[in-house]
């Protein structure tokens, strides 16, 4: 069935040459435009894919207006709670920063500043044997931790992981893109989420309330993820669709470059003055951004 959906899936697209045929009125060209009812066919085997993703758009201008086109940045808000890396131990980061440049998704206020983590070795690898499992890379299973004391408000534990195609291509047959997720409420303005979690390795529940180190899940390759990693925001609510996201400065935080980075990602890290500059921050706090090795100092 997934095989017959994914030729459905990527034949579809032959209806664009109907359009070509509509503009050059060549009836045999317009034939194609019957390719575009496959669409219907896709829409109809992945409701939820499709419905989500729609909410992500909308959510687009919802959270402009709850935050009165005035969105969280790094100049007019600064964390209320003090937040850990949500791992031990050191790992790599794959998407995110502080700025537009370095953005996990800047346009999607929710992922603004949003991080994806997962562990790589020298040779700029993520995986050992067959990339098509996720037992085989290196961070699947590795322990998710509460980044700091707070409530479990929301878990959704309901998919498996997603199949990995080694392409960057996404597996479109999810029940949620965000895969199982937790979220967790650590004062009024501030929930941290973390998403793509291993199936059946959430240890808390809702309405529990958690410490700073707690482990709350394994590290997996649920929803919307080309291989196993950690995604992790912190939002000012604990709807993923409608809340801002906040910029994170870590506490207790060791950031070094990650070498043989560009292995991995092939994308040029965009060279801005103070990319991480952490001036003005209490404590030992940092910002990070992808092509970065960072260490969990307080838990390892």
């Amino acid at each position: 069935m997934r095989k017959f959906l994914n030729i459905i899936n990527t034949v579809k697209w032959l209806g664009f040459i109907g359009i070509l045929g509509n503009i050059l009125n060549i009836p045999i060209l317009q034939l194609f435009n019957l390719f575009f009812l496959l669409f219907f066919v896709d829409i109809l085997v992945k409701p939820k894919f499709y419905l989500q993703s729609f909410m992500q758009l909308i959510g687009i201008p919802i959270i402009h207006i709850k935050n009165k086109f005035n969105m969280p940045s790094l100049n007019n808000y600064t964390l209320k709670s003090n937040y850990v890396l949500p791992f031990k131990g050191e790992w790599t980061v794959i998407n995110g920063g502080v700025y537009k440049e370095l953005s996990h998704s800047w346009s999607m206020g929710s992922q603004r500043y949003a991080y994806d983590f997962l562990m790589m070795d020298e040779e700029g690898k993520t995986y050992r044997g067959d990339f098509n499992k996720a037992e085989s890379y290196y961070c699947y299973g590795k322990d998710i931790i509460a980044p700091e004391d707070g409530t479990i408000v929301y878990i959704y534990d309901k998919c498996k992981d997603s199949k990995i195609y080694g392409n960057g291509k996404i597996d479109s047959f999810v029940k949620d893109i965000r895969g199982n997720t937790i979220v967790t409420k650590h004062n009024d303005q501030e929930y941290s989420l973390v998403a793509h979690i291993m199936p059946n390795s959430i240890q808390v529940k809702k309405g529990q309330s958690v410490k700073k180190g707690d482990t709350i899940a394994k590290c997996g390759n649920s929803g919307n993820s080309t291989e196993p990693h950690i995604h992790f925001q912190i939002m000012n609510g604990k709807n993923f669709f409608t809340s801002a996201g906040l910029p994170i400065a870590f506490e207790n935080i060791m950031i070094e470059e990650k070498d043989y980075y560009n292995q991995l990602d092939h994308r040029p890290i965009p060279t801005i003055n103070n990319d991480t500059d952490s001036n003005g921050l209490e404590g030992n706090k940092k910002y990070i951004r992808r092509g970065q090795n960072v260490k969990n100092n307080a838990y390892s």
